[in-house]
């Protein structure tokens, strides 16, 4: 659901003003994943393999990331002649070393084709720093309860760093695209996996429905240059996003996990990061064809639906069973 939000935001964003804020969806859904994972194993083995984290973090993002652009460049060298290597090359080397957020930041380089790119930076970020700032922590605190207040800590501090950027004069896309200023959504995420292992997954209480029904709101209203965005809104789809996965994630079976459980929607789901790598490239190639409106929406889920599906099945699941095999091959 996410990732159609953001696609429609990137086609048509008089359609859903506020659908960018699917990328803070995303940020809280893999600060709980990844976090869930980490504080797993330290339970059951008493510390982090680093090596399997990052070995199995880059076979599940990089190989498609690399696919894509490869397929780009291609494109550009085949179709585009006045391509050079200052206009889209660095854009690409910025996409493929997980920076793309900070040249966007410090408007060092826009990288219109590959913008999008500044996300998957501040998530490759996160996961480079996120296992030994857990780590750390779990070495050191070994009660439950502190470790979620020290989380909720962290998001604190990412949320008042934030403050102090806009107070001092930084400019918008300075606190959109830092990992600093952006650090807190993931937290959340964390904050939901440790509460969650101190309560052992007791935590039944249904917030799904009223947390969907603000978001949406948000969703149609919301504007990313908006100071209000970075003075609350962060935080609070940041806090929606972990209300919506606990219910997804704890709560007995009821309507509102039945109403995410259509077999199209889950099957959406598994392709969704090929989706997000694949259609702002998509879109920006066919608005040069003045394709708008609900045409533009149709024919980037035609091209991008297929190219992340072929790219899911053919591409990231067997480079990920085949990690996997050599993973427990080396054990």
């Amino acid at each position: 659901m996410s990732v159609l939000c953001v696609l429609i935001f990137h086609a048509v964003p008089a359609w859903l003003p506020g659908g960018f804020l699917g990328v803070d969806v995303f940020f809280a859904l893999s600060g709980f994943l990844i976090t869930s994972l980490i504080l797993n194993e330290f339970d059951a083995t008493g510390g982090i393999n680093f090596a399997r984290f990052f070995s199995h973090r880059w076979f599940r993002l990089a190989p498609a990331l690399i696919a894509m652009l490869m397929i780009y460049g291609l494109i550009l060298i085949l179709f585009v002649p006045d391509a050079t290597f200052e206009k889209q090359g660095v854009a690409t080397l910025l996409a493929l070393t997980y920076t793309t957020n900070w040249a966007r930041a410090w408007t060092i380089k826009e990288s219109a084709d590959l913008g999008h790119t500044w996300s998957l930076a501040v998530e490759g970020q996160f996961y480079l720093l996120w296992p030994f700032i857990v780590w750390t922590l779990l070495t050191l605190i070994r009660n439950k309860w502190v470790l979620c207040i020290t989380f909720i800590g962290l998001a604190v501090l990412s949320f008042a760093v934030r403050l102090w950027w806009l107070g001092h004069g930084a400019t918008i896309e300075r606190v959109y695209n830092g990992l600093d200023t952006r650090f807190e959504t993931l937290v959340w995420g964390a904050v939901l996996a440790a509460y969650l292992r101190t309560r052992k997954n007791e935590l039944n209480v249904n917030l799904g429905w009223p947390a969907l029904a603000i978001m949406g709101c948000l969703f149609c209203m919301a504007q990313w240059t908006s100071v209000l965005y970075y003075q609350a809104g962060i935080t609070g789809v940041g806090v929606l996003a972990a209300l919506l996965v606990n219910s997804l994630n704890t709560v007995k079976v009821t309507q509102f996990k039945r109403a995410f459980e259509f077999s199209w929607l889950v099957w959406l789901g598994s392709v969704s990061y090929g989706v997000y790598l694949w259609h702002f490239p998509v879109v920006r190639l066919l608005l040069n064809f003045d394709i708008q409106g609900a045409s533009l929406v149709g024919a980037v889920l035609c091209i991008t639906l297929p190219v992340a599906a072929l790219s899911y099945y053919y591409l990231e699941l067997p480079l990920q069973r085949w990690n996997k095999q050599r993973a427990s091959l080396s054990r």
